[in-house]
């Protein structure tokens, strides 16, 4: 899905909607909805968009959440709640649950936007490399990709793509991965 000219949303956003959308950019929309799924699974993925730095600007986000989780978990304890999963200090951090965070959210998110938007295939590319990173230091092998890493290096690996056979393909799918994901700790 893309913008389409005269889209309030898009217009508040700061998006130049005056400008036609190249068809091997963006497809045009069916219809509103399509356009505000378009928006929500854009919005989304810039939200998560630190998945897709270069690795060491990545790790210092996650650290950035992860303290931020750990905070809230101490003051859930303080105030005697229940501690929220990842936000305790003395249990694995969000770091040992990237691989499926990636698995379930991040990958079919960015494969549902790099689909509706072809132009965004590089935050794919990147979101991929990091996968890999995380893959390793959760002791499973990495993936082969024909991906460029995210500094445009082409990474030392052969040919052999992995997407999620469960990546969203209809409205309802991604609008359940955008609901899904904004519940979901990265």
């Amino acid at each position: 899905s893309a913008l389409q000219s005269g889209n309030r949303s898009s217009r508040s956003l700061g998006v130049d909607t005056e400008r036609s959308v190249s068809s091997d950019l963006a497809p045009k929309p069916k219809d509103d909805t399509e356009r505000l799924l378009g928006l929500q699974v854009a919005m989304k993925a810039a939200d998560l968009g630190h998945l897709g730095e270069e690795l060491p600007v990545h790790q210092r986000w996650l650290s950035s959440l992860e303290e931020e989780f750990f905070r809230q978990g101490d003051r859930e304890r303080e105030l005697g709640l229940p501690i929220s999963p990842l936000f305790d200090r003395a249990k694995q951090g969000v770091g040992k649950s990237q691989v499926g965070f990636y698995d379930f959210v991040a990958l079919p998110l960015a494969h549902a936007l790099s689909s509706a938007f072809p132009g965004a295939q590089p935050l794919m590319q990147c979101f991929l490399v990091n996968y890999n990173h995380w893959r390793s230091v959760d002791g499973q092998p990495a993936l082969t990709l024909p991906l460029r890493n995210c500094s445009g290096k082409q990474p030392n690996v052969h040919p052999q793509p992995h997407l999620s056979a469960e990546a969203p393909t209809t409205p309802t799918d991604i609008t359940n991965l955008i609901n899904t994901s904004t519940t979901a700790a990265v």
